[in-house]
């Protein structure tokens, strides 16, 4: 992976010196995170987000008539830019495919941002062969790679500094297109029909790929429709996108109605994502019972970012398990404090084990 050119890198400066409202930072933790809370209800001076309930949410003008007054996090970061987390993208495939590349991580981003103020892409530079891009937090940089990774395949890679509340995120697509199918592979009949806009050869290709995943499930599938709606006269980078599919298998069909999202590709992969699942129930429901075996055991949190959403665990073995907000059974991730005991049920991820259940 090449390196990033120097005057590129993000200009991570010792903060300027906080004012009173500022956070003001413990020794060694990162001078942006939220340490303490604010007074209710607070505002940000600069891009209108409101803190209340112990979080920074997305408010009104109303909302923010009479509030104390701040700069929250993320626009701190922005301003001297101290960004968490640095995504470099590179490849062949960027150079041949950099508009579809940069619609997927602005829409990937604005999905999270909505639910989340203080995840934003702070800066990003798209040059000829490479997009960077520096966001405020660690969790929307480790989304959008793996966004790209599950859209277009490629190599990504996870950088943790030691000691550092930081990532660095890298994802490589060497070849310029996607290898046409194997003519020995089994052809499922695919008929994509698509209303307000254009349908390219790369939209043909992703959808194939996806549905030969979903074959490896079923390899009874009969044929496959997909149906595209975009508004009437949206751009390029317009949308939103609704995906249905219609899956013929022996027995029910797979139906899966109107999936949306404003990136084309986004959409088509919350569509087959839905399928997939249903594919999983209908094929269990087929299988005989078995005993249920409880495959979790126990650890020891050791971290946790819950501004970010996510927190690591030690299990048994000394080996650590990543682990998301949306893993935590019965509890909220702002309850695991560093040292409690859980259970947990793990499985590979992308740059290691990750949990699937975390039980406090």
């Amino acid at each position: 992976m090449p390196n990033t050119p120097q005057n590129k890198s993000p200009k991570n400066l010792p903060p300027r010196t906080p004012r009173v409202d500022a956070i003001v930072s413990e020794a060694g933790e990162d001078p942006y995170r939220l340490i303490r809370s604010y007074p209710e209800p607070t505002a940000c001076s600069s891009c209108g987000s409101i803190y209340r309930e112990g979080r920074w949410t997305w408010g009104s003008k109303a909302d923010a008539a009479g509030a104390n007054m701040v700069v929250c996090p993320a626009c701190r970061r922005i301003k001297d830019e101290y960004f968490a987390g640095e995504l470099i993208v590179s490849g062949a495939f960027v150079a041949s495919h950099r508009d579809d590349v940069v619609a997927t991580l602005r829409a990937e981003a604005e999905e999270e941002t909505r639910e989340h103020p203080l995840h934003r892409i702070g800066r990003m530079e798209e040059l000829s062969d490479r997009v960077l891009v520096w966001t405020t937090d660690v969790h929307l940089a480790r989304r959008l790679g793996e966004a790209l990774n599950s859209n277009y395949k490629g190599s990504l890679k996870f950088d943790y500094p030691k000691g550092d509340e930081t990532i660095r995120v890298e994802w490589e697509r060497l070849d310029a297109h996607a290898p046409a199918p194997s003519p020995v592979a089994k052809q499922i009949p695919i008929e994509i029909l698509a209303s307000g806009l254009a349908v390219g050869p790369e939209v043909e290709t992703y959808v194939r790929e996806r549905l030969a995943k979903l074959d490896r499930f079923n390899s009874r599938m009969q044929a496959c429709r997909v149906t595209i709606e975009a508004p009437t006269g949206h751009h390029k980078q317009g949308g939103p996108f609704d995906v249905s599919i219609k899956i013929e298998v022996p027995g029910p069909d797979i139906i899966v109605n109107r999936q949306q999202a404003k990136d084309l590709h986004v959409a088509i992969r919350f569509a087959f994502d839905a399928a997939q699942r249903m594919m999983d129930d209908q094929v269990r429901k087929m299988r005989p019972e078995e005993p249920r075996t409880d495959d979790r055991t126990f650890g020891t949190v050791v971290r946790v970012f819950p501004q970010e959403g996510y927190g690591f665990l030690q299990a048994a073995d000394g080996h650590e398990v990543y682990f998301h907000r949306n893993s935590v059974v019965g509890a909220e991730l702002e309850a695991l404090a560093v040292g409690a005991r859980v259970r947990f049920a793990e499985e590979p991820g992308d740059n290691g084990p990750q949990a699937t259940s975390v039980v406090p």
